[in-house]
C-alpha cells in the first residue's frame, strides 16, 4: 500500500513494530475513505488526492486474546494522500493534513 522507504511506510512500520514488540494486535480496525478527489497539487509522476477518512472503533488484544485497550471510532478527518507509481500501481508516499480554505 505504501511506497517503500517513504514517510508513510516508516510511520506504518513504527506502529507495526510497537504492536509486534508488545505482542498485541488490533481487532475490528477499519478505515473508510469518502469524498475522494484529485487535487490541483498533482504533477507527474505523482498525484495528490483529497480524502475524508473515518476510522472504526477497535480493540487491542494481547497474545492470549484478552482485550487490553479499546478505542472509540474517530471523527472524520480531512487529509491529502500523496501517491506515486510503484510497479505499475499507485502507492501512498505521504499523508498530509488538508489544505485550509
Amino acid at each position: 500500500m505504501n511506497v517503500p522507504a517513504s514517510s508513510a511506510a516508516r510511520a506504518d512500520e513504527l506502529i507495526s513494530a510497537s504492536l509486534e514488540e508488545s505482542g498485541r494486535v488490533l481487532t475490528g480496525f477499519t478505515s473508510l475513505l469518502t469524498h475522494v478527489a484529485l487535487t490541483g497539487d498533482s504533477s507527474r509522476p505523482r498525484a495528490v488526492v483529497a480524502v475524508t477518512v473515518s476510522t472504526s472503533a477497535y480493540q487491542e488484544r494481547d497474545a492470549a486474546g484478552a482485550i487490553v485497550a479499546e478505542a472509540a471510532a474517530a471523527p472524520e478527518q480531512r487529509l491529502r494522500l500523496v501517491l506515486a507509481p510503484v510497479g505499475g500501481r499507485w502507492r501512498i508516499q505521504d499523508i498530509l493534513p488538508a489544505v485550509s480554505g
